[in-house]
């Protein structure tokens, strides 16, 4: 039997709380709705696994993606209205976006046997390179570019940078030793993700457009450390392997 979601109906600052939209490793996020200006928001909070594990640490994790988020103003990247506290709950209210996700849309083509078009690659990879290049530009590093973290608008099929959970703002530092998703990650963050710098996102997103036209990312291993060191120590197989 499962047990109703508690935070269902409660009000985090503006935000009333109507759905869960989904769940990550450290986060789940919610559907919200500001009765006074009439709006929705994706509002993101910590898991309470994490939350109680070391409230400290993922508290100060939380607030620097909310600062970092908040710092960039680009329409290719996700927007923040609100972060706070309430009821012992840290969370931060998001722009809310109608669309589906780049790890959904290769799910999609996947099912039917087809790659992804590619000017379809394309248009992602004009919008995410110039919010990459924005973010740089204000010293912040995203760390954790892959498909799920790409959202694709339904009004207008822009591409938008979601998650900013791991992104390192330069002049603040790290915080941690967590590094990303390994079937993405840059030989340099694998080592070390206070050895990220912006072409480690660059790597990353080429992992991505690698998948969008192989249909598979380059190296699949068993564990997330066997794929972080064909990272570091293999060339990647031609995506035209796969994809001829």
């Amino acid at each position: 039997m499962t047990l109703p979601d508690p935070l269902i109906g409660k009000k985090l600052g503006d935000y009333t709380i109507q759905s869960l939209l989904g769940r990550g490793g450290m986060a789940r996020v919610y559907r919200g709705y500001d009765t006074n200006l009439d709006r929705y928001a994706a509002i993101k909070v910590i898991s309470g696994d994490f939350a109680t594990a070391d409230e400290a640490e993922y508290s100060e994790r939380f607030q620097k993606e909310a600062r970092a988020i908040a710092r960039l103003s680009h329409p290719n990247i996700v927007g923040i209205y609100q972060f706070g506290k309430a009821e012992g709950i840290y969370y931060m209210a998001m722009h809310f976006l109608e669309g589906d996700d780049m790890r959904s849309r290769l799910k999609h083509y996947a099912e039917r046997g087809q790659h992804m078009p590619p000017q379809e690659i394309l248009d992602i990879a004009r919008d995410i390179t110039q919010a990459l290049d924005y973010a740089h530009s204000q010293a912040v590093i995203h760390r954790d570019i892959k498909p799920s973290n790409i959202m694709i608008s339904a009004k207008d099929r822009r591409a938008i940078l979601m998650d900013f959970g791991l992104a390192l703002s330069v002049p603040e530092g790290t915080l941690g030793d967590t590094f990303g998703t390994a079937h993405y990650i840059a030989p340099e963050q694998a080592i070390s993700s206070a050895k990220a710098v912006p072409q480690s996102d660059l790597y990353a997103l080429g992992v991505v457009f690698y998948e969008a036209f192989a249909g598979k990312v380059p190296f699949d291993e068993p564990s997330a450390m066997s794929v972080a060191l064909k990272h570091l120590n293999d060339p990647p197989p031609p995506p035209s392997l796969y994809n001829p």
